[in-house]
């Protein structure tokens, strides 16, 4: 009998009966496995449909909601050092810290502008684009 490790998932035999013929067990780190016992359909090797589902959509919020704080915070930066360049009357006291923002606003700015964009095109439903692209949080 062949097993198939599942993990923080919730298991649905086709009986519907939710975590039916599960097997759990304990390696020696300490950490428990659950595993669902696999069987064939009939004698020719049959396939089940449900293996070829996809699973839900789990939307990575926490994520999405640090690529937009990298969004924000990185464009503010970078347009008050922008502005603080483009100024006629800039003082010489304050003048070593518009490179700082101006790195620090690109590298908050650049992850986050691309993780938004991927959410919002995984959003609108754009071929090539989905929410697993984003890495999630745990």
């Amino acid at each position: 009998m062949t097993k198939i490790r599942v993990l923080n998932r919730k298991i649905v035999t086709p009986e519907g009966s939710p975590n039916a013929n599960l097997v759990n067990s304990s390696r020696g780190d300490g950490a428990k496995l659950t595993y669902r016992p696999f069987t064939k359909c009939g004698g020719n090797d049959e396939y089940v449909d449900s293996q070829f589902q996809r699973p839900p959509v789990r939307i990575p919020k926490k994520s999405i909601l640090l690529a937009t704080f990298l969004f924000v915070f990185g464009s503010c930066l970078l347009c008050v050092a922008i502005m603080s360049v483009l100024r006629d009357h800039q003082e010489a006291l304050y003048a070593d810290r518009i490179i700082p923002m101006l790195v620090i606003g690109a590298l908050m700015f650049i992850p986050g502008f691309y993780h938004v964009r991927i959410a919002y095109l995984a959003f609108l439903g754009v071929a090539g684009y989905n929410f697993d692209d984003i890495p999630e949080f745990e």
